[in-house]
């Protein structure tokens, strides 16, 4: 009675294990760990194998990354995922300019911050300043887009 009380305890722990940590990533991490240890037999340097992955998921990283300016703005993913890529570099660029022009301006006045609202941080526009350039930039180039379509 007391190994069924003692498996039961185990398993539940591993179910909270199971939980916590989700099925999608036990699975990928099982994939992973599975290909990193049949690498050697399949004379593929282990090395390689590691460069390659994080490539993979690096690139993977920027795709995802280029589309949220665009999906946050309203275009959505039924626009493809070259128009996501596109609008996601303006939508970049766009962030970098609005950044550089706050400090521009906060310079030209010789302030450190818009406001104190945040402290260590500044006001709300210290840290909204590349999102007003770049909701511009991005609600342009869909209005352009739906405009030729």
């Amino acid at each position: 009675m007391g190994n069924t009380t003692n498996s039961l305890a185990e398993k539940s722990r591993l179910r909270q294990m199971i939980d916590s940590y989700g099925v999608p990533r036990m699975i990928i991490t099982g994939f992973l760990l599975l290909m990193f240890v049949l690498v050697p037999f399949a004379g593929v340097d282990f090395a390689t194998q590691i460069s390659n992955v994080i490539n993979r998921f690096s690139w993977n990283a920027i795709m995802v990354l280029a589309m949220v300016p665009g999906i946050q703005c309203g275009i959505g993913l039924n626009m493809g995922l070259a128009i996501g890529i596109v609008c996601g570099l303006f939508g970049g660029i766009a962030g970098q300019m609005g950044d550089l022009f706050a400090s521009m301006v906060k310079r030209h006045c010789r302030i450190k911050d818009f406001g104190h609202i945040f402290p260590g941080h500044g006001g709300m526009l210290d840290r909204l300043d590349s999102i007003v350039f770049t909701a511009i930039i991005v609600y342009s180039y869909r209005v352009i887009l739906l405009a030729s379509i």
